[in-house]
């Protein structure tokens, strides 16, 4: 008897290269592998997965909750469910009990979860726990950003407090970059009172790619490491913005210890993932963001020896 033959199915949420990494790995187990996400999702076409057609993305989390805990999914009850994007992470979070009741869940801590979601707690998180972050302001009114003019100091990312809701409603790019103070209050304005994303500004940490640096690894109930994995980048495409496309798998113990002392702080369970940046002012790591779930490395992740979704 082949014991793989009863390993339960997966629903994959969303996610472009990191879910077609999953749908891959576990498909060559032997897993009955089905995804679910936008239109032009890779994994959408992948021989390794069935597709779930299931929203668009004005209500991607809508839609996708509308399936999972109605009769559609009835077949699919018992199967495991894993997030590939932001987007899944809060749904799974905000109807856990409802979910768990029909599907099998990874570990978590959904309230550690929902604070690495949002930039704004994930800084004051970072920095109740000693750890070194860029200089961030709270900007939730443009009289606050006018108060705060004579403490800039350039250039200043004007940054959504939820990725995955400037997704839905701007599209392209993560952030607005400005350079001066009139571009941060245009970068504020069309962000903020125009399309109605909450922001927080963040420092932007000079120097070339190859100063970035994370951490990954699998948090136990208990909150224990069951692995430690640093890499780095040497290049992103296009430069200084775009996605990394040349990785270099190295020990960090600094990293480690930094990423560590945040998801111990906040209590988060299961996959982890944070990034730093050195600061070539005073040499210190800071915290660039978090994620608690497969990120777009994970092909790198899996040829380095640990296969994160098995």
């Amino acid at each position: 008897m082949n014991p793989r033959k009863h390993l339960p199915p997966v629903v994959l949420l969303g996610g472009d290269a990191n879910a077609l990494s999953v749908a891959r790995s576990l498909s060559g187990d032997g897993v009955a592998v089905h995804a679910m996400g936008l239109p032009n999702s890779p994994v959408r076409w992948s021989r390794f997965c069935r597709w779930i057609s299931a929203g668009t993305r004005s209500d991607v989390q809508e839609s996708w909750t509308r399936f999972l805990l109605g009769p559609e999914s009835e077949h699919l009850r018992g199967a495991v469910l894993l997030s590939c994007c932001d987007d899944g992470i809060e749904l799974i979070a905000k109807h856990r009990e409802a979910l768990g009741q029909k599907f099998k869940l990874d570990e978590s801590n959904q309230h550690a979860q929902l604070c690495m979601l949002n930039k704004l707690e994930t800084y004051q998180a970072a920095a109740a726990a000693g750890v070194p972050t860029p200089r961030f302001w709270v900007a939730q009114r443009r009289e606050q950003i006018l108060a705060l003019k004579d403490d800039m100091r350039y250039p200043i990312i004007v940054k959504p407090l939820l990725s995955h809701v400037y997704a839905s409603r701007i599209g392209k790019g993560k952030f607005v970059r400005a350079n001066n103070f009139d571009e941060l209050l245009a970068g504020f304005r069309s962000l903020n009172e125009r399309a109605g994303i909450e922001v927080v500004l963040m420092e932007s940490i000079p120097g070339p790619d190859d100063r970035l640096c994370s951490y990954y690894t699998y948090l136990d109930e208990q909150g224990r490491p069951l692995f430690d994995f640093t890499k780095r980048i040497i290049r992103r495409s296009p430069m200084n913005r775009g996605p990394a496309c040349y990785h270099v798998t190295d020990w960090n113990p600094e990293v480690k210890d930094l990423a560590l002392r945040l998801f111990q702080h906040v209590g988060l369970r299961g996959l982890a993932n944070a990034e730093f940046k050195r600061d070539e002012r005073d040499g210190q790591l800071k915290l660039i963001e978090c994620n608690a779930r497969f990120t777009a490395a994970n092909c790198l992740v899996a040829a380095s020896g640990l296969d994160l979704a098995k």
